[in-house]
């Protein structure tokens, strides 16, 4: 039984040695990326006892972010801050953080983009929830503040 098997196997292996053939082909692989941003609470962060000015304002679950890609990546977000501060010497720079939840960590934001996240796992699509932190520091005098936050990906 040993001698069948064997020669059978010489048979086959001698069958693919002269019986090779090759395709040659293009294959197009664009590169998928988009980042998209839903508010998810769009309370008004409002400042109202001397504790807010000094800790600052948390909103927990403030928005979540998708990343979707095919290739490693980095998200950054910066502020786009709208007229005056009330004082031309301030800067929006610090003004506001985001955590993304389950990390310890708050990412300062300023009107330069600042890398938030990058890719970690070979998923290519990601879900992250932030929480938002104001911080004021008693440093701004104008009354009702309009930002907004921009986020733009990268390859990494």
């Amino acid at each position: 039984m040993k001698k069948i098997l064997f020669s059978a196997s010489l048979l086959m292996a001698s069958f693919h040695v002269f019986s090779q053939n090759t395709l040659t082909g293009n294959i197009n692989i664009p590169q998928l990326q988009s980042v998209s941003v839903e508010q998810l609470d769009e309370r008004l962060v409002d400042f109202s006892t001397i504790k807010d000015y000094a800790d600052g304002k948390i909103v927990t679950a403030y928005c979540r972010i998708t990343v979707k890609s095919n290739f490693p990546w980095k998200l950054v977000g910066k502020i786009n801050a709208q007229g005056s501060l009330g004082d031309p010497s301030i800067t929006a720079d610090g003004l506001i953080s985001i955590q993304q939840q389950g990390t310890n960590t708050y990412i300062p934001l300023s009107v330069n983009p600042t890398v938030i996240l990058q890719s970690n796992n070979d998923k290519i699509s990601n879900d992250y929830t932030f929480n938002l932190k104001v911080d004021p520091k008693l440093k701004i005098t104008k009354e009702v503040l309009m930002m907004n936050l921009a986020f733009a990906l990268a390859p990494l």
